[in-house]
């Protein structure tokens, strides 16, 4: 009887907990605590001297399409000697909200990284028959949508939620080739082409995710405890 009593009371208070968890959301505006992540980002790759990160060497294919059909024709990128930075020049370009469903709170917010840099030392770049070797420089700013939530049933778990890249901004793309022949010119033609569609390899997109990811969750979760 004991057992039967504890059962139905785990079972009353579980349901009562799902019942709020799943209640009516309220929204209010959440760009304080937003700045504060923010400000938290900063300072932390500041004091790790993460302003600047080394990027590993990359290879890979960028495809052609015409009217959303592949073209049977590539580039390809070799890509050695990147640095990426500053990284703690971030900033919330939107209205954050911060948004409480029963025992859920989460934050939205829109970041942006302003006067973005990656360098390539090398870059080889190969279409068709020819090829060339050079050195890139791109500025552009990235912004990024973002999503960090805490869900209380069982203690405390924070986490990123969303994270989307939404535009780089027309980015300036820079090629540096010793010889400027009308080779060099074609393939750099393409090359730039690539860069302007995907300014960022995945190598760069990953590490800057993995930075979000990190310190931005954990400011956003101090604010739990």
């Amino acid at each position: 009887m004991l057992l039967s009593t504890l059962y139905g009371t785990v079972l009353f208070v579980f349901a009562t907990c799902v019942a709020q968890g799943l209640g009516d959301v309220t929204c209010v505006n959440g760009s304080s605590t937003f700045e504060n992540m923010l400000q938290g980002y900063r300072f932390d790759l500041q004091v790790a001297n993460l302003q600047f990160v080394n990027l590993t060497d990359s290879q890979y294919d960028h495809p052609w399409t015409l009217l959303g059909v592949n073209l049977p024709i590539k580039l390809s990128l070799g890509l050695s000697g990147g640095v990426l930075g500053p990284l703690d020049q971030i900033s919330l370009t939107n209205e954050a909200e911060n948004c409480t469903s029963g025992l859920s709170t989460s934050i939205t917010g829109i970041i942006k990284y302003d006067n973005l840099t990656l360098t390539f030392n090398t870059m080889t770049a190969k279409f068709l028959l020819w090829e060339i070797v050079g050195k890139t420089t791109i500025n552009f700013a990235p912004c990024i949508s973002t999503a960090f939530t805490n869900v209380g049933y069982l203690g405390t778990d924070c986490s990123m939620t969303f994270f989307e890249w939404q535009d780089t901004c027309d980015p300036d793309i820079e090629l540096v080739i010793p010889n400027n022949s009308w080779t060099d010119s074609f393939v750099g033609f393409f090359v730039r082409r690539a860069f302007n569609s995907s300014p960022l390899p995945q190598n760069a997109r990953n590490e800057m995710q993995a930075l979000v990811n990190y310190y931005l969750t954990k400011y956003w979760c101090y604010s739990f405890r």
